[in-house]
């Protein structure tokens, strides 16, 4: 495929090097371009508008009788402006009229062919440098991104639970331990939710493990949908869930339960076996007052307050109250 893309252009260190370079190796190359009758010697009274503006310079270099620089100068000159360019000639000419010994002209054009080779070798190896360099950047940043990804999922299999996808009991207890902080500092209104699925054990002994972690999959799925992004909602314990409800008061938090409740009622459950199940769930609410000082306490009270709604005969919310302690 050929590459139109433009000459790379070089640094200025590099081309000022190299224009003073190709003004010395131009010499024969410029007398192809003096205007018929200039002889080497006189005066240099061109103006600028004398020069074959109307012609392309690297044309007529590539046509002088020094084809054997004529492919490095050509290279060298694409890396250049064409004032530049236009520059380089009118100092050529100038050096033309110039009184050279045979000597002299040979060293200076040996001396600038070498400087010419030194250049373009120098700018291919910083050419190969920061290809090199650009590989190993985008090496260094695929490697940096599959760590990252790893860390990601490493992050999520310490915080959640590997069955169900939600928050598992360190990171859910982590949660309310901040939130009971944050209750006291600026006396924000908290509750937690503690929901047990009712009779969960019948389903692994009719239709085997495999069917109650379908039941445990979906059943979080109704959670999770029920919540405000506010609240958190994470596993505790095999058939217990916990919300975890901010700025929420007791009143809100059991129309939030009832209504995950409703929700866990209505749904059927499809399990491997293509068999629908129906299930329930129990739960007690609990609020954070100034004197819990410890989330301990406030998860105590949610278990009560859900050991009473079992009693009262489960697939209801039971709020705590002073008197489920004694």
């Amino acid at each position: 495929m050929e590459n139109n893309a433009p000459p790379a252009r070089l640094p200025p260190s590099l081309r000022s090097l190299l224009l003073l370079l190709l003004s010395l190796v131009a010499l024969p190359a410029a007398a192809t371009l003096l205007p018929p009758g200039s002889t080497s010697g006189q005066p240099n009274n061109h103006r600028a508008d004398q020069f074959p503006s109307a012609a392309d310079p690297s044309q007529q270099l590539a046509d002088s009788n020094w084809p054997q620089l004529t492919r490095i100068i050509l290279q060298g000159l694409d890396s250049i402006t064409p004032e530049e360019t236009h520059a380089l000639y009118r100092r050529a000419i100038d050096l033309q009229h110039a009184q050279w010994w045979p000597e002299q002209q040979f060293f200076l054009r040996a001396v600038a062919l070498l400087g010419i080779l030194f250049t373009l070798t120098t700018l291919l190896a910083n050419r190969r440098l920061q290809h090199r360099l650009a590989t190993q950047t985008n090496t260094l940043n695929q490697q940096l991104s599959e760590r990252n990804q790893l860390e990601h999922k490493l992050r999520q299999l310490n915080t959640t639970d590997i069955l169900t996808g939600i928050l598992n009991r360190h990171c859910t207890l982590e949660i309310l331990r901040k939130e009971l902080g944050r209750h006291h500092r600026y006396r924000s209104p908290l509750c937690v939710a503690l929901f047990d699925i009712d009779h969960l054990n019948r389903v692994n002994g009719s239709f085997g493990h495999t069917a109650g972690d379908s039941v445990l999959k979906q059943l979080a799925g109704i959670f999770t949908r029920e919540l405000r992004e506010l609240d958190t909602f994470g596993q505790i314990g095999g058939e217990e869930f916990l919300a975890i409800l901010p700025q929420t008061k007791i009143p809100q938090a059991e129309r939030a339960a009832e209504r995950i409740r409703r929700a866990v009622e209505q749904m059927q459950m499809r399990i491997d076996t293509g068999q629908r199940l129906r299930l329930t769930v129990s739960v007690g609410i609990a609020s954070a007052d100034p004197a819990i000082r410890q989330i301990e306490e406030l998860l105590q009270q949610s278990a009560l307050a859900m050991a009473a709604a079992k009693q009262r005969g489960r697939n209801q919310v039971a709020i705590f109250e002073p008197v489920l302690a004694n």
